[in-house]
């Protein structure tokens, strides 16, 4: 049983994919990462929470803070990356690879990003503010303020159709190799 729930926040709790690490937004700010066995804390991430998220290899962890996301490796307890001025993040999801992770924001945007190169891949457009996300199989789940569930298919050819309405440079094919890691390159844009 955890302890010390006075400071946790209801909103945005995660659990790792082996089900051992609890994390949690922090009312006082930052992430808490919560032992499930025994309800000791293990660590606090950052000054500043407002959603988190386990890569489903449980290897990293998503902490956003408003207008940055920084992803943290679980084992060193040390950022892989922060992903800057990203405007006012409100969720986050890890592909199903780990490599690529969403970033929703509350003014309707998701973006996916590189993990690795903290780089942009793509950015969704079209809803209102992002308030889940989740990846399924080929594509990705988006549930906004009003309700409607979203699905942007990852198929290559609208891959393919979205990139191009939405970045200004074609995709390299180690990047296309990321995404779509079962599918050859295309040429985009």
């Amino acid at each position: 049983m955890l302890t010390n729930r006075s400071a946790l926040v209801p909103a945005a709790p995660a659990f790792s994919s082996d089900g051992t690490i609890l994390a949690t937004c922090l009312s006082e700010g930052g992430a808490r990462l919560w032992n499930t066995a025994t309800g000791a804390s293990l660590a606090k991430l950052g000054d500043s929470c407002v959603d988190v998220s386990f890569s489903p290899q449980g290897t990293d962890i998503a902490v956003a803070s408003g207008g940055d996301v920084t992803v943290w490796d679980i084992a060193s307890l040390k950022p892989i990356t922060t992903l800057n001025d990203i405007g006012s993040a409100a969720r986050t999801a890890f592909s199903p690879d780990g490599r690529t992770l969403a970033i929703g924001t509350d003014s309707g945007t998701v973006t996916l990003w590189d993990v690795t190169t903290g780089q942009p891949i793509a950015r969704l457009t079209g809803t209102g503010a992002v308030r889940a996300m989740a990846f399924t199989a080929d594509g990705l789940a988006i549930a906004d303020n009003d309700g409607t569930p979203r699905l942007w298919s990852l198929d290559p050819g609208t891959v393919t159709a979205r990139l191009c309405q939405t970045i200004t440079r074609s995709i390299k094919p180690e990047q296309w190799a990321r995404i779509l890691p079962d599918v050859p390159f295309q040429a985009t844009c």
